[in-house]
């Protein structure tokens, strides 16, 4: 032992040998103190040490409720962190953050600084701050230069802050308070001058049935709020985007204009204060309401219900019964009938292929033509004319002077007196000037207030009348049964028939001339017009489509008494096929001279590659009313509507049948449209359920077929 001048060398009673007073002394190689020990001044621990540990403290295995290391300043109120030693981020130098408890290194280092290690615990706390008073310090302080960049290393992604977890079943990252916040107040704020990156990142893409962000909200405040400067937008800037693989799905620009890739699928009422703006296909509830995008199509499975004007540039397709403010308009689906609660107002020419209904009361420009609902009182402010045969079943009152023709039947009104220019054919009840001229249907008995003039008829028969107009009969008795009415010396008589049907000639050549054979007297001509082509479809992948069929041609028949020397005969073409996504083309009509004319029939309609559930219109057969024909004239068979059912899924239609032919075969799988039968056959819709346009059925061509009598 060396005693320095000036102190005093003692040993304790731990066999420590050590100088007394205000010394600084040094204690060289390891010692262990045991028990209780107390320092006073400061104590510095230096160890040069690489790889071993400069100070340890080990309480064993027995620490329950003791501490290993306590420091505590007491009730001081150091400002150690604060000025010059908060730090370069605070406008401190490098290496100067320090505080109460400071723990540094000025080294390059690559391993850890501070480690908290607590490999065994389940339940207790790692690393535990209290700060129960504080107001506006930080509970947490970390600062970092303009280097950092780390992002990710072997083990994953990393941070500045960085907490891992492996398999978990609890929250690894929370931040909670228990007591009301202010109104400016933040739980969790995340600020940054960043110009590019993500200021908040998350990254799930392991996650299959959670949620990458749940927000759950009580009975009030806002879930998600975006706010922006003054001038925000421009292009690739959006408030809101949510993608799939790259792709947009939903996105809210800064203008809130929002496009929706996918379905807007919508349970509630709702209100659009502009225009919606729908790129794809428009469906409400699957198939309740759909448009197609590629055609405007639109289908309503319901009731429509359009309480302003409706204007339609084009056909008005309703597969189901059609009604307007419920029983104002009424259209039948079934049968077409149609029934008008108000009054029908036609600007244009009318035309009606069968029974026009109308169950209250019928007036044209107010009062030129009216027909009373309750009673069936017509009144005709003009002229009555009447083409065709006329069936009255109840009385035709008439107050002034009556005439057919002018003159080819007459009632004076003032009189009574009544001229008949031909024969006079009545099945129901006459009357003229309520009694001037009336017949009985049921008995024939007539009542005439006027004169009329007969020659005496003494047996059944058909009158007859001379040149000078005086009544006579050709009596019954005088032919036998079978006989048929004919002229002998240009006088009416009964005969026994000569002639019977000895001939029938199909004609099926084009632009031909035909000439009745020798020895015939009569004609029966009947006509078919050529058939419609079925609607073509185009393909695409995972799509399909599905055309309507052609419609049947018209059939029209005529009887010629007296035949020509020769006839001109055009026989309709079948309509071609629709080649790809175009409708079929329509049948031509076929005609014999002026006395036969059978109408083509239409083209079916078209349809385009889809997915969604759809339907198109078969063509409509040939118009009876555009033929001409003194017998019978008969329309076309309409072709088939097709339906798609989904992407692979549909039917295409059957062509219409003619009078002597049957449609093309519709399909249930790809491919071209069946062609219409020999005669008039309308051609079947084409189908597709993959790439590759199809070609629709052909229409069958027309014939005229004439039976001569000889």
């Amino acid at each position: 032992m060396t005693r320095t001048a000036g102190t005093k060398i003692t040993v304790d009673g731990s066999g420590f040998v050590h100088n007394t007073g205000a010394v600084n002394e040094s204690i060289d190689g390891n010692k262990t103190l045991s028990g209780n020990t107390t320092f006073t001044g400061t104590t510095a621990v230096n160890n040069t040490t690489v790889t071993g540990t400069a100070s340890s403290i080990s309480t064993g295995n027995g620490l329950t409720s003791g501490q290993a290391l306590n420091v505590s300043t007491g009730t001081s109120t150091f400002s150690t962190g604060t000025g010059a030693s908060r730090g370069f981020f605070y406008g401190g130098a490098t290496d100067s953050y320090a505080g109460a408890t400071t723990i540094a290194s000025t080294g390059n280092f690559t391993g850890t600084l501070v480690a908290l290690t607590a490999d065994r615990t389940t339940a207790g706390t790692v690393l535990g701050i209290s700060a129960e008073n504080l107001t506006s310090g930080k509970a947490i302080d970390v600062a970092l230069g303009t280097l950092y960049s780390g992002t990710s290393d072997a083990q994953g992604t990393i941070g500045a802050v960085n907490v891992r977890a492996k398999n978990f079943t609890g929250n690894i990252f929370n931040v909670s308070a228990s007591g009301a916040g202010g109104p400016n107040s933040n739980l969790a704020n995340f600020q940054s001058t960043q110009l590019a990156g993500q200021v908040l990142n998350v990254n799930a893409t392991s996650l299959t049935t959670g949620k990458a962000v749940a927000v759950t909200l009580g009975t009030q405040g806002t879930g998600l709020y975006v706010n922006t400067a003054v001038g925000y937008g421009g292009a690739g800037n959006n408030l809101i985007n949510l993608q799939v693989d790259g792709g947009d799905r939903f996105k809210v620009d800064g203008q809130g204009n929002a496009t929706i890739a996918g379905t807007l699928g919508v349970t509630g009422a709702t209100t659009l204060s502009s225009t919606l703006d729908v790129t794809g296909d428009l469906r409400v509830a699957t198939s309740k309401f759909t448009v197609a995008a590629s055609s405007g199509n639109t289908t309503v499975a319901g009731t429509l219900g359009v309480t302003g004007a409706g204007a339609f540039s084009s056909s008005l397709g309703v597969t189901g019964d059609f009604a307007v403010a419920t029983n104002k308009f009424n259209v039948t689906a079934a049968t077409g009938n149609t029934t008008v609660a108000g009054t029908l107002g036609v600007t244009g020419a009318g035309t009606f292929s069968s029974t026009l209904g109308v169950t209250g009361d019928f007036a044209i420009a107010t009062n030129k033509f009216n027909v009373a609902a309750g009673t069936g009182n017509t009144t005709v402010a003009g002229t009555f004319g009447a083409t065709g045969a006329g069936t009255f079943s109840s009385t035709l009152g008439v107050a002034g002077d009556f005439a057919v023709a002018t003159n080819k039947f007459t009632v004076a009104s003032g009189t009574g007196n009544t001229a008949v220019a031909g024969t006079l054919t009545s099945t129901g009840d006459l009357t003229v000037g309520a009694s001037k001229l009336t017949v009985n249907a049921t008995s024939g008995n007539t009542a005439i207030a006027g004169t009329l003039t007969l020659s005496p008829l003494t047996s059944a028969g058909i009158l007859t009348n001379n040149a000078s107009g005086v009544v006579s009969s050709l009596a019954n008795s005088s032919g036998s049964n079978g006989n048929v009415l004919t002229l002998v010396g240009g006088v009416p008589a009964w005969a026994a028939p000569t002639g019977t049907a000895s001939n029938v000639v199909f004609i099926t050549a084009n632009n031909a001339t035909w000439a009745p054979s020798s020895g015939t007297l009569a004609l029966f001509v009947e006509c078919i017009g050529g058939g419609g082509g079925g609607g073509g479809v185009n393909g695409a992948a995972s799509s399909s489509a599905w055309a309507g069929g052609g419609g049947g041609g018209a059939y029209s028949a005529a009887y010629v008494s007296s035949p020509a020397a020769s006839y001109a005969i055009t026989i309709g073409g079948g309509g071609a096929g629709g080649a790809g996504a175009a409708n079929g083309t329509a049948g031509t009509d076929t005609i014999v001279g002026s006395i036969c004319t059978a109408d083509g029939g239409a083209g079916g309609f078209q349809m385009s590659a889809g997915t969604t559930a759809n339907f198109t219109l078969g063509g409509l057969g040939g118009l009876a009313s555009n033929g001409v024909g003194n017998i019978t004239k008969i329309n076309g068979g309409a072709g088939g509507s097709s339906s798609r059912a989904s992407g692979s899924l549909g039917v295409s239609g059957n062509g219409g049948d003619s009078f002597l032919g049957t449609g093309g075969q519709g399909k249930v799988a790809a491919g071209t449209g069946g062609a219409g039968n020999v005669y008039g056959g309308g051609g079947g819709g084409a189908a597709s359920t993959a790439n590759g346009n199809q070609t629709g059925g052909a229409g069958a061509a027309g014939v005229v077929r004439i039976t001569e009598f000889k």
